[in-house]
């Protein structure tokens, strides 16, 4: 059963970080309710009917907007699981810590709308529906490495 087991598990490669991006900094913003996003709407998961679905003001996350041919982005296909891979180096570590402190202030739950149970689904969730200003930068970036069609359809973002 081990040899099993260290047969089927993987590993993202390691992958450097980019020397251009720009070193990671404390994110200064303190996101407040009402000002930095708005919840639109309550749902109900499998022990709570209240859970908040977050949406936040456009553009409140800061990107880096180097070309998207130039970004340092990799893909590592996972072995063995035909359409699966690994992408890296798609946020720089601003960008990161951006989107956990929004995230932190929307606070998390530990049911999630129409989710597995907590027996199941052993983390918390924060369900942000992101828009264009958010998953555009991040779809150029990694476009180039995407299939160009997913079960018979044609990729067009994130």
């Amino acid at each position: 059963m081990a040899q099993l087991a260290q047969a089927t598990v993987w590993g993202a490669p390691l992958v450097q970080q980019p020397t251009h991006q720009v070193a990671s900094r404390a994110v200064t913003v303190h996101y407040r309710l009402g000002e930095h996003f708005r919840v639109i709407e309550h749902n109900h998961g499998r022990k709570s009917e209240r859970i908040p679905i977050y949406v936040a003001t456009p553009g409140l996350i800061a990107f880096d907007h180097a070309s998207p041919d130039r970004w340092p982005c990799t893909r590592a296909d996972v072995p063995n699981v035909p359409g699966a891979f690994v992408l890296s180096n798609v946020l720089t570590p601003h960008e990161c810590e951006q989107l956990l402190a929004d995230s932190e202030a929307m606070g998390y739950c530990e049911d999630a709308p129409g989710s597995l149970g907590r027996d199941i689904r052993h983390n918390e969730s924060c369900t942000w529906i992101a828009d264009v200003t958010i998953t555009s930068p991040i779809y150029q970036r990694v476009a180039r490495l995407l299939p160009p069609e997913v079960a018979g359809g044609a990729v067009v973002g994130i």
